[in-house]
C-alpha cells in the first residue's frame, strides 16, 4: 500500500492493493463468497486509503515528512474500514454485535497497520537511494511476520481454551442431562 501510495495513483493503487491482497486470500482457500466480499473490502480500503493520503500529502514531494503522515493516515484508515467491514459480517451472521470485539481488533488491526506503513516507509526511502539496500529490511520483516503469527496462533489457543472453560462451567452449573446437552450445544454454536 505504502508503495503504490507513494510512486503510483488513482486507479492504480485500488487495482494492486486489491490483487496482492486477494491474490494472498487465494493461497488459503477460501469459499467464493468470502473471497469476494474480501476484495470488496479490500478495493473499498484502497479507496479510502487514496482519498486519505491525498488529503493529507497535498502537493508534498517524497522526500517531505508530511508523506509519513499521510501515508500512517492512510494505512489506518485501510485498518479501520477492514475492522469494521469484517466486524459487520461477523456480527450479521452471529446475530449479535459486540463493541469489546470492535475495539480489540481495531487496536490490534491499526498497530499492525502503523508498524507495517514505517516498514514500508523505510522501504521506500532505501529503495529510493539504492534499491540493494533493501535486503537490510529482511530481518525485520521477517521478524515481524513471526511475531504476528505467533500472536494468531496464541489468541486461537486462548479462543479455545476460553470455550473449554465455558463449556466445562456450563456442564457443571446445568442440574440434568439435557441442559447440559443443550448448554454445550449453545457453547459450540457460540464457538
Amino acid at each position: 500500500l505504502v508503495f503504490a501510495l507513494l510512486y503510483s495513483g488513482g486507479w492504480t493503487v485500488v487495482i494492486a492493493y486489491t490483487a496482492g491482497r486477494a491474490c494472498a486470500l487465494l493461497i488459503l482457500r477460501l469459499p467464493a463468497v468470502r473471497l469476494m466480499f474480501n476484495a470488496a473490502e479490500f478495493a473499498l480500503g484502497a479507496c479510502l486509503a487514496e482519498l486519505t493520503f491525498h488529503a493529507f500529502s497535498g502537493s508534498a514531494s517524497t522526500q517531505d515528512p508530511r508523506i509519513w503522515l499521510a501515508a500512517a493516515a492512510a494505512a489506518t484508515v485501510a485498518s479501520a474500514c477492514a475492522v469494521l467491514m469484517i466486524t459487520a459480517a461477523v456480527s450479521l451472521s452471529e446475530g449479535r454485535l459486540t463493541l469489546d470485539r470492535i475495539f480489540s481488533s481495531m487496536r490490534t488491526d491499526i498497530t499492525v497497520a502503523l508498524a507495517n506503513t514505517s516498514v514500508g516507509l523505510c522501504a521506500a526511502r532505501l529503495v529510493e537511494n539504492d534499491w540493494r539496500t533493501a535486503v537490510l529490511l529482511i530481518v525485520p520483516v521477517l521478524a515481524m511476520f513471526l511475531t504476528m503469527r505467533a500472536y494468531g496462533t496464541q489468541r486461537a489457543r486462548h479462543g479455545r481454551l476460553e470455550f473449554l472453560y465455558d463449556a466445562a462451567r456450563a456442564l457443571s452449573a446445568s442440574a440434568g442431562t439435557g441442559e447440559a446437552v443443550e448448554s454445550l450445544l449453545t457453547r459450540s454454536l457460540e464457538a
